[in-house]
């Protein structure tokens, strides 16, 4: 489990990783993930930087379950 705020009900705090996949570089990870309370599926972006782990939310996009 995950603690990301949900971005359609932001009641969700947790989501469940649904898929994980490292695109062009190793330094950059795409998960899909499913909100635990309204089960709406959003994208995050995990860039690797100096510093850590960078991750932000992409837009959800609505999948009925």
């Amino acid at each position: 489990m995950s603690f990301f705020r949900c971005p359609t009900c932001a009641r969700g705090t947790q989501s469940l990783t649904l898929d994980t996949r490292t695109l062009a570089t190793a330094e950059v990870i795409r998960r899909r993930r499913e909100c635990s309370v309204c089960r709406t599926r959003y994208s995050t972006i995990e860039v690797l930087d100096e510093a850590g782990l960078a991750t932000s939310a992409a837009a959800p996009r609505s999948v009925s379950a």
